[in-house]
């Protein structure tokens, strides 16, 4: 079976953008296009975060030398970037619909791609300028990392006598990797992004042989402590925006 997988799957690699994909011996199958043009810039700049968390997520799973890296490898954000936009941009696929439109599902925030929580013991004099609002320092591995990575401090808070900086950044960052960075300067005590708790919707998505396969999640009933509900939908992206729709399961919507 995983040898006919593959041989359609060349199948495809080696045709054109315009194929008919009709022929393929898949039900639910949509050929669709990654092109995001007509979008709203809102709705690219949810889909980006999307791809990004789901880079990062692939990444420590699969213990990466990329963890490493603060900055994300661009080429696989695209690659889950054009995946989603084609899920989304879909017209015939069941549920597709619902899933971007009427209850649009994205991905939960954790790993947080944009904020940091930084605790400095407040005896170093470089902490100074953060409790009185600076941005930069003084202390140029601080300020190297607050310019590379285009950092801004956007607040600053005394917990029992130990200072807290909490850091924003412009654009999607793997602020783990960013984290370790920090924690390595004299002065800081400890760095983690910000955690998020809950989580009523999310995607995964798991890399194929051919394709990606993504599967959009729905919670409810005390998300607080994990959902005691959830309810999913799963998709597969192969290459040249062929999606395909698997199937539906999980518990009821009537009772969301």
């Amino acid at each position: 079976m995983k040898s006919y997988f593959l041989i359609i799957v060349l199948l495809i690699l080696n045709l054109g953008c315009e194929t008919d994909f009709s022929f393929l011996p898949f039900s639910n199958l949509e050929h669709t296009s990654s092109d995001d043009s007509s979008l709203p810039d809102s709705v690219k700049r949810s889909y980006l975060d999307d791809a990004a968390r789901l880079a990062i997520r692939y990444l420590f799973d699969q213990n990466s030398p990329d963890t490493a890296s603060v900055i994300i490898p661009e080429g696989l954000i695209q690659w889950f970037y054009d995946g989603l936009i084609s899920i989304h941009n879909c017209e015939k696929l069941p549920y597709v619909d619902y899933l971007t439109q009427s209850y649009p599902v994205h991905t939960f925030k954790n790993p947080d791609l944009y904020h940091i929580g930084i605790m400095v013991y407040e005896s170093y004099e470089w902490t100074f300028a953060w409790r009185d609002g600076e941005r930069l320092t003084g202390n140029s591995d601080v300020d190297s990392l607050m310019v590379n990575y285009d950092l801004i401090l956007e607040d600053y808070h005394l917990y029992s006598g130990k200072g807290g900086a909490e850091l924003k950044s412009l654009y999607p960052l793997n602020l783990f990797a960013l984290s370790e960075l920090f924690e390595e300067i004299e002065g800081v005590r400890f760095s983690e992004p910000l955690m998020w708790m809950g989580g009523s919707k999310d995607i995964q998505a798991i890399i194929l042989n051919g394709g990606i396969q993504y599967i959009f999640c729905i919670g409810w009933g005390d998300c607080m402590a994990g959902c005691m509900y959830s309810h999913y939908w799963e998709y597969i992206v192969y290459p040249y925006s062929a999606v395909q729709f698997i199937k539906e399961y999980g518990d009821p919507l009537n009772v969301l």
